[in-house]
């Protein structure tokens, strides 16, 4: 019953004193529990990879001055944020970046828990030649050795290797063929101490696959088109340098992609111009032969009318033939699943054509249709309806492009037979004319249509320079990325807040469980707050030499603090209980000092010049031989039974005044005995030849064999121990005043600490002057000060 009550024991209300016996006793939690977290996040910074990452941000545009002169939109601006983000994330883009960084090998130093990357801060630096067999990449390659011998050593197919290194000589092997310049001696020689030290060889597109993760691509400001680029690695040298790499990639190849379309265009029409400007120093240089060598004066006034004819004709008709080119090109382009790049490239094709106002603005439709079927292909689905629709809008509006462009063509070719016909019709009449004269006349117009064909391929390669020149990148890098001097994490202040304050929280925690839960007696204030009906008799001071059995030091050491509190305590016991004979000593539990109180209280009434004797009844587990040094052969039990005589058991002490009578066997059946007619006549036998009585009755807290004697007892007192009896132990003493219906229990507290000078009992005694006293040291006496 104790122990359950024990249990769920909680101070529900504050106590300075509790608080402070908590604080004496557990105040090492706190520092160790702080520790403890310290430590953990100290182990966890010190084992833990530093990550550092470095941050670009880059603004992306163009400007077109091209647009600006000849109202021609250029096929390369940017017309989407978010062709730009795929690019950037792409790895594709991230392989060029890594590979314009030239990390043909990587190093590493492997520690017992952790393997850092030495990118550029290697103490080795090897400069690989060739590598003959691409499988040995991402093998390690250990450097092995000591300051005055170093070697190679990996092993590779199932075989080992072992290389001798020499300062800046070739290693050629089936392998590889590597030269190893040593740039650090003493810091390779530290790592080959401490750590071990290898190199791999790279295979970009693992290498670019293995360090993507890391990258991160984010739109800041869609308006304003910026982007943030940012890595994360292990080596703060290593995240600056892919950043950059990353936009200076991006740059370059958005310049290349920029004028690529353009610079086929120009070469396609360089090699036009080039044929056709032969073609047109060859006619002139026919047309002068042929009249030098046939001596024709000038035909134009003769054949001057027919020849217009013929030249407006033969013009209609190479517009006609110029037109039907331009369709066949629009039907090669315009098919079932068109590209927004290909349709663009049109609108400058179309430029001066008869058809231009049919077919231009169903070109320009179709393209802003393609734009917002490609916009929502990065926010949609294929089956969303948005996309369906854009899509069926599509393929509509290609129906009719192709639908005009066919009745084009049709009536062009319509247009074709009828001036073939004008023009033969033309032709026959030139039978009238010598055919010197019409010879004459067919090579000017072959001059004519060459020169007439090579001026419109020089109007169309001005419109592609100025537009692909007027085309310039805006891209700008607005923030630099730097080498970080302090990782991203982990955050070392932070770790270590952490640790303090879960430490501090967890700490505390426990101390404030240690305060709820505190159940032991302190002092004499926890006594006289928790027993209103009890007398509290005083205290006794904690003896600083414990022994193994109770001693009766009164009598060794009259002048001590101790002998002094239990003069104290006899001087209370004469107002509290006048002409007591009986004197029966309990407590809760064993271990309170119920038989040192006993054997010193009875010491010091002996020594008052009162004949005391003391009785052991703690029949099942008898003390008071020890504190005398003697036998236990007979005693209590044997005279309870009937087998011995009560002057047989009587045992002297070094004291004139004081005899005792241990508790002798232990019989099978301590309480009758006890509760029996028997011990009453022993109790008035001895009264006769005694003053005092003092009994040692078993803890009534565990055994229910002493309650019969604190019943009949004059004086029933009660023992709680300082710092180890429970509070909860006062509900037994309720019970026997409240059930066993014993009026006046008396109480002492044993194992007072000496160091609380001054400490009373009620009744204002103190002992706070004595040789015996220990020097307290200032800090416990703040503690201690209430």
């Amino acid at each position: 019953m104790a122990t359950k009550k024990n249990s769920a024991f909680i101070n529900k209300e504050f106590d300075w004193d509790i608080f402070k016996t908590v604080l004496k006793r557990k105040w090492l939690w706190l520092p160790s529990i702080l520790l403890i977290f310290l430590s953990v996040a100290y182990i966890y910074l010190r084992y833990t990879k530093p990550i550092y990452q470095s941050v670009a941000v880059i603004q992306v545009g163009d400007k077109d001055q091209g647009k600006e002169v000849l109202d021609l939109e250029n096929i390369n601006s940017h017309k989407d944020i978010s062709e730009d983000l795929e690019l950037l994330k792409s790895e594709f883009l991230f392989s060029r970046a890594i590979r314009s960084l030239n990390i043909n090998i990587s190093y590493f130093s492997r520690g017992k828990v952790l393997t850092m990357e030495r990118y550029f801060q290697s103490p080795v630096a090897i400069k690989p030649f060739y590598l003959k067999d691409s499988s040995l990449c991402q093998v390690p390659i250990y450097i092995r050795g000591n300051e005055s011998k170093l070697f190679l050593e990996y092993s590779f197919k199932n075989e080992n290797y072992q290389i001798p290194i020499h300062q800046n000589q070739i290693i050629a092997n089936k392998h590889f063929k590597i030269e190893i310049n040593i740039i650090n001696k003493e810091g390779l020689i530290d790592d080959l101490e401490n750590n071990e030290f290898y190199f791999t060889f790279n295979n970009e597109a693992a290498l670019a696959r293995r360090l993507l993760p890391n990258l991160s691509v984010e739109v800041i400001n869609p308006e304003a088109k910026t982007i943030q680029i940012s890595y994360k690695s292990n080596n703060s040298q290593l995240s600056r340098d892919v950043t950059a790499a990353v936009f200076n990639s991006f740059f370059k190849y958005d310049e290349e992609a920029m004028k690529s379309s353009s610079d086929k265009v120009l070469s396609f029409i360089d090699q036009q111009l080039d044929s056709i400007q032969k073609k047109v120093s060859r006619s002139k240089d026919s047309i002068e032969i042929f009249q030098i060598r046939e001596q024709l004066p000038n035909p134009e006034a003769q054949s001057a009318d027919i020849s217009g004819h013929i030249t407006a004709l033969t013009d209609q008709l190479f517009q006609i033939e110029s037109d039907l080119q331009k369709l066949r090109l629009v039907e090669r382009k315009i098919d079932a699943n068109p590209n927004r790049l290909q349709i663009y490239q049109l609108i400058p094709e179309l430029i001066g054509t008869s058809f231009e106002s049919s077919i231009s603005n169903q070109i320009e439709e179709l393209y802003k249709l393609l734009e917002k079927k490609d916009d929502l292909s990065y926010s949609m689905t294929n089956e969303s309806a948005e996309y369906k629709l854009v899509d069926a809008k599509v393929r509509q509006k290609v129906t009719t492009i192709r639908q005009i462009v066919g009745a084009i063509k049709e009536r062009s070719l319509s247009q074709m037979g009828i001036l073939n016909e004008k023009i033969g019709e033309y032709q026959q009449k030139y039978i009238s004319i010598p055919a010197k004269q019409m010879e004459l006349s067919r090579l000017e117009n072959i001059q004519e249509l060459n020169s007439k064909y090579y001026d419109l391929l020089m109007d169309k390669k001005t419109v592609y320079q100025i537009s692909n020149e007027g085309f310039a990148s805006k891209n700008i890098v607005l923030q630099q990325p730097v080498a970080p001097i302090d990782p991203t994490s982990p955050n070392r202040n932070l770790i270590y807040t952490i640790a303090i304050f879960l430490g501090l929280f967890f700490g505390s925690s426990i101390f404030l469980l240690f305060y709820l839960t505190y159940n032991e007696i302190n002092g004499v204030q926890d006594l006289e707050n928790i027993l209103s009906h009890a007398v509290i008799l005083g205290t006794v001071p904690k003896h600083k030499n414990e022994s193994i059995y109770s001693q009766l030091l009164v009598v060794e050491s009259p002048k001590s603090t101790l002998a002094e509190a239990f003069r104290n305590i006899r001087t209370n016991l004469q107002f509290v209980a006048p002409g007591a004979r009986i004197y029966a000593i309990s407590s809760s539990i064993s271990g309170e000092g119920k038989t040192f109180v006993c054997l010193n209280l009875a010491g010091i009434i002996a020594l008052s010049g009162k004949k005391v004797i003391v009785l052991d009844l703690d029949l099942r587990k008898p003390k008071i031989h020890h504190g005398f040094n003697t036998h236990n052969n007979e005693g209590m039990s044997n005279i309870l039974i009937g087998k011995s005589e009560i002057n047989e058991c009587i045992q002297k002490t070094s004291l004139k005044t004081l005899d005792f009578i241990s508790s002798g066997a232990i019989p099978p059946n301590p309480s009758e005995l006890i509760m029996s007619q028997k011990m009453d006549d022993v109790l008035e036998e001895l009264k006769k030849i005694y003053d005092v009585i003092m009994i040692d009755n078993p803890p009534i807290g565990l055994v229910s064999d002493g309650i019969s004697m604190m019943i009949k007892a004059d004086c029933p007192i009660y023992i709680f121990k300082s710092n180890y009896s429970k509070r909860s132990f006062a509900v037994r003493l309720k019970e026997l005043h409240e059930i066993q219906k014993i009026n006046s229990i008396n109480v002492i507290l044993n194992a007072v600490n000496s160091s609380k000078k001054g400490y009373g009992y009620g009744y204002g005694y103190g002992y706070g002057n004595y040789s015996e006293e220990q020097h307290i040291p200032w800090w416990k006496k703040i503690l201690n000060k209430k």
